[in-house]
């Protein structure tokens, strides 16, 4: 399965307690924690990045903004 790509502007972001503050997202009644965020001009090792934790069974989106990506896996994993 291959990895969603979504815009930055269409998630909401909070933070958690899991051993320490954590970034987290909520997008589509699903909760994401931040994995890696990547430079703009890295989208493509970004893509591969969430690409390679798909094949591993892992449910990964990434978010794009100008700002870069980020990598997000969801908390139910």
């Amino acid at each position: 399965m291959l990895p969603t790509v979504i815009s930055d502007c269409m998630v909401v972001p909070f933070k958690y307690w899991q051993d320490d503050v954590k970034a987290g997202m909520h997008y589509q009644n699903e909760l994401f924690t931040h994995i890696k965020s990547y430079e703009p001009e890295k989208r493509l090792q970004a893509y591969d990045d969430a690409c390679e934790l798909s094949e591993r069974g892992l449910h990964v989106c990434l978010t794009a903004s100008e700002q870069g990506y980020c990598l997000w896996q969801n908390l139910k994993a």
